[in-house]
């Protein structure tokens, strides 16, 4: 059979869970251990489950990847880590590397340095680094300068609006349907709280505000 294979189980008060699997590095390879004194852990993976359905996995050699809860529903927990490589919308930090990573749905790659630089790479085009955009002229749509060489989405997102202002907030405005099934969904998760219906003052005066209250449970002080 199978060699056992040591694992600490933790569960959070906030829904999350996370799975920790020792290892050790042998030929530059790293093994689940079986918790004996002979096979001492140098490293360790890391899995955590998020509530809403988000996997994050630290593989224990500086490679962290990201999981969003439609491709775990779609191909269950393991095979979406088993496939995240090659999933569209999958985050990857390689810590060593001082960097992290995502490819979107048209195999568009971008990679974000910890210098706050930003590549991308998109297909058919040589890796450029992405400049601060700026929108000179009001009114004025700025897009993709390559977007004539690039191939047609197969499907059309729905659009969206946002405002950003010049001192760096930002809001987006929302169809009403869209609005109440955000508030729909909140009323039914446990961990949040709708405040509904509240006056807002001048010039909002003649609007309400809803807000989400969501409960996160924060770290232990550390001294």
């Amino acid at each position: 059979g199978s060699s056992p294979v040591a694992q600490l189980a933790i569960t959070c008060a906030d829904g999350a869970s996370l799975r920790v699997t020792p290892q050790t590095l042998f030929r530059a390879r790293l093994f689940p251990t079986d918790g004996s004194a002979e096979s001492a852990s140098s490293n360790a993976s890391v899995l955590l489950r998020r509530p809403e359905g988000t996997l994050l996995l630290s593989k224990g050699s500086g490679e962290v990847v990201v999981l969003g809860r439609p491709d775990v529903e779609a191909l269950g927990e393991q095979g979406a880590l088993d496939a995240a490589e090659g999933l569209a919308g999958a985050y990857w930090a390689l810590l060593d590397g001082d960097k992290i990573c995502m490819r979107d749905a048209e195999g568009t790659e971008v990679e974000v340095g910890g210098d706050r630089t930003v590549r991308c790479k998109v297909p058919g085009t040589d890796p450029e680094t992405c400049r601060t955009p700026r929108c000179r002229v009001p009114a004025t749509a700025y897009g993709c300068p390559e977007v004539a060489s690039l191939p047609q989405p197969e499907g059309i997102m729905q659009p969206r609006l946002l405002v950003v202002y010049g001192d760096g907030e930002a809001e987006e405005l929302l169809s009403v349907s869209v609005a109440r099934g955000l508030l729909r969904r909140a009323g039914g998760d446990p961990c949040a709280m709708v405040a509904p219906g509240e006056p807002m003052g001048s010039p909002m005066d003649r609007c309400k505000c809803h807000t989400i209250y969501r409960t996160v449970v924060a770290d232990p002080a550390k001294v």
